[in-house]
């Protein structure tokens, strides 16, 4: 055999073992690929995660965000119900028709699940303490109008503390106006306000009075300084039943113990519920009332009956401006900007408005609330100016004033 013989058997000798070392490496990542290692580039919408499915891995993402995996998910729709009623609110084909009640102790209860004036059985419901809050409801009712497929009633339920001239604003908005005393009755919250800024309005108990709305089969509770950035429909697909009769967004994006947001909650409305709230709330010292929110208590009442939805649908507004390049944008249908200041106040561009530890951000802050800003222009039909010292409610959207006596010119944004 010469030399060249030799090489070729040796060669071929090499690719045989090769070959079957080959077969047994895939027989054995076929039977234990759940054990070995995979390593999966990042995309723009998240990490790729494998799925096994018999004897194939799958490549699924997961979401981008900076939260646990399991908060980052996809309300599930399968089984919407649209409207059969014209509804007076939102949705493409809502009438405008002007609805106020007034309510005093319950009197206007209607039968559960007979729907609202028009028969609509589903709603999205906000709650007004003071004037102050006006342009914030407004630019939510517009963004909830804007991008809403399907007809449901926009209620506004409004403490004896707003105006006539606001209520009337509203309704020329085409919504539901249900005008409550929160002091009718209540000893003890006309006692508390004088005490505290929290019950000067009656806001906690107006926000508490949303589940005796029985006649309706299910709402979606909205604070005023919401807005949202694409359709809030899929909320009504959020869960919510006997057991766990509220649907949420969690506060921490890490601590599954922190609870959740009261800011926006799906709740089935519930004279019981509502009468178990206020029996647990008066049976608090005044003490425990003055240093407790309404985000807390709720906590404590629902702790443990409660289903959440995903972290990402609607954003707090300080976590988004922190933590902007860690979530995918694309994901959030809305911003929750609790805290001072709103957009809608002169000082959104002062820095000594803000928090302490969030001053340094000022510029990310003015930039985020141009958004806002874009959706009040829109809404107001105003040409937005070039200059965001020259952003302003219109005189009709200000009952307060401030923007009436506030010269941008001369504002001082230093801080002390």
């Amino acid at each position: 055999m010469n030399f060249l013989s030799s090489t070729s058997l040796v060669s071929s000798l090499h690719l045989i073992f090769l070959l079957s070392s080959q077969r047994l490496v895939d027989s054995v990542s076929t039977r234990n690929s759940r054990f070995l290692p995979t390593i999966f580039p990042k995309s723009d919408s998240g990490v790729t995660k494998p799925e096994n499915h018999g004897n194939k891995i799958v490549k699924t993402k997961v979401p981008k965000g900076n939260a646990r995996p399991d908060l980052l998910f996809d309300i599930d729709c399968s089984n919407t119900n649209t409207s059969v009623h014209q509804c007076i609110g939102v949705g493409p084909s809502h009438i405008c028709s002007r609805s106020f009640e007034s309510d005093k102790g319950g009197a206007m209860e209607k039968a559960p699940g007979s729907g609202g004036p028009t028969g609509c059985r589903e709603a999205f419901l906000t709650v007004m303490g003071d004037d102050g809050f006006l342009a914030g409801v407004l630019i939510l009712l517009h963004t909830v109008r804007k991008y809403a497929t399907v007809d449901r009633d926009f209620i506004v339920v409004v403490s004896t503390e707003v105006t006539e001239p606001i209520i009337e604003r509203l309704l020329q908005e085409c919504v539901r106006v249900i005008q409550l005393d929160p002091f009718y009755k209540n000893e003890l919250a006309r006692q508390l306000v004088s005490r505290s800024e929290r019950y000067r309005s009656g806001y906690w108990v107006i926000k508490m009075y949303v589940w005796r709305l029985e006649e309706y089969s299910k709402l979606v509770y909205i604070d005023g300084d919401v807005y949202f950035r694409s359709s809030a429909d899929p909320l009504f697909c959020a869960p919510a039943d006997v057991k766990a009769p509220i649907a949420v967004t969690p506060r921490s994006s890490q601590d599954k113990s922190a609870g959740f947001n009261a800011g926006m909650f799906i709740y089935l409305p519930s004279r019981s519920v509502y009468q178990d709230i206020m029996s647990r709330f008066l049976g608090m010292s005044e003490e425990q009332m003055l240093g407790t929110s309404e985000q807390d208590f709720l906590n404590l009442h629902f702790k443990g009956a409660y289903n959440l939805i995903p972290i990402d649908f609607l954003m707090k507004h300080r976590r988004m401006v922190k933590e902007k390049g860690l979530w995918d944008i694309n994901r959030v249908h809305g911003y929750h900007m609790n805290g001072n200041p709103k957009p809608w106040s002169t000082m959104w561009r002062t820095a000594c408005a803000y928090p302490k530890d969030h001053q340094k951000l000022i510029k990310q802050y003015e930039e985020f609330y141009l958004e806002w800003w874009q959706y009040y222009y829109e809404y107001s039909g105003e040409t937005m100016p070039d200059k965001h010292e020259d952003y302003r409610l219109t005189p009709m959207d200000d009952p307060t004033g401030k923007f009436s006596n506030w010269d941008p010119s001369v504002a001082d944004r230093s801080c002390p």
